[in-house]
């Protein structure tokens, strides 16, 4: 995993990302495929694209401020 991330900071920073935000990218978006994967590997019939989408979802509630319980319904984030 170490070689995907400098990889991914290395392409962030060439397209114009600082190297503050790049990092943070590049951990973000490991940390989503890590998630995603093992969702993905233990669950029943969700394709590997849909736990992208479902964690990224609940990556952009967590950073707006809230997240949605199993139902849907919004709670506050704690941090």
């Amino acid at each position: 995993m170490a070689a995907i991330h400098a990889a991914l900071v290395s392409t962030l920073q060439a397209r114009g990302a600082d190297e503050t935000t790049a990092r943070i990218a590049a951990d973000m978006a490991i940390s989503i495929w890590r998630v995603a994967a093992g969702r993905w590997l233990h669950g029943d019939d969700s394709t590997f694209a849909a736990e992208v989408r479902d964690v990224t979802g609940q990556l952009r509630r967590i950073a707006a401020g809230s997240h949605a319980d199993a139902e849907g319904e919004a709670a506050a984030a704690p941090l």
